[in-house]
């Protein structure tokens, strides 16, 4: 049995993929990565037609990489090596919109490198002095996923004012088992580190300890910490698995 993917926010609870099942295909007409608005609950479907045992919800915005058509029928290529297809009758692309929606989607680059790294070093660094079990280590491909999940929630609170409450999670075939996100205001890498292990560990009644039991759970070994900027908050994501 596979295990249950977890996800937590500062500020609710996770929502996403649901579950509920049924075979050749063409040619995939390539694009760049767009967004998708559901228009109804749109199974998904294998790159040869075979339905899976999964549904996205209407009103879900996801991410396409282009449209293939499989057995006469047009579908679009979800983002993500695993992700699947849907139905291309069950969403419509997201027109691009004037300045405004391309500002709010625009991701604040003035984090470098070296501060992303820093705050990661601090953080599970922090993390493992606290855990019982053993140590996690910083793995370079959650490091990756957890950096683009951080600039999904830029994006998300220019658009919406929160966190995108994990729907992007499953967008990208996920590396990661679970998923903890949040908000800070600007301060040092270090200080930023400390305050997001306080948040998610020391003060976390409000999510009913569940970052706390994420972070402290033997059964995850390998974590990778992103962080993306907007305004005077840093975003983050701490993937685990």
């Amino acid at each position: 049995m596979k295990k249950a993917k977890k996800f937590v926010t500062i500020l609710a609870l996770s929502a996403g993929l649901l579950g509920v099942a049924n075979n050749q295909s063409s040619a995939v007409q390539a694009a760049s990565s767009f967004k998708i608005k559901l228009n109804k609950n749109a199974f998904v479907y294998t790159a040869k037609g075979s339905r899976l045992n999964r549904f996205w919800k209407k009103s879900s915005v996801l991410r396409a990489t282009g449209t293939k058509v499989i057995k006469g029928k047009k579908y679009y290529r979800l983002e993500g090596s695993k992700a699947g297809y849907i139905l291309a009758n069950t969403a419509k692309k997201q027109a691009t919109k004037t300045n405004i929606t391309k500002d709010a989607n625009k991701v604040d680059n003035s984090v470098s490198p070296e501060f992303r790294k820093q705050v990661q070093t601090e953080f599970v660094k922090l993390i493992n002095n606290w855990r019982k079990a053993k140590d996690l280590k910083a793995n370079s491909e959650l490091t990756k996923f957890a950096t683009l999940r951080a600039q999904d929630q830029v994006v998300s609170l220019k658009n919406t004012g929160n966190l995108d409450n994990h729907a992007g999670f499953n967008n990208y075939n996920a590396p990661a088992s679970a998923e903890c996100i949040g908000k800070e205001p600007k301060t040092s890498a270090k200080k930023l580190a400390q305050n997001m292990f306080n948040k998610l560990v020391l003060n976390d009644a409000d999510s009913q300890w569940r970052h706390r039991d994420i972070l402290k759970s033997a059964k995850y070994s390998q974590i990778g910490v992103g962080i993306a900027a907007t305004g005077d908050y840093y975003t983050y994501a701490a993937d685990l698995k």
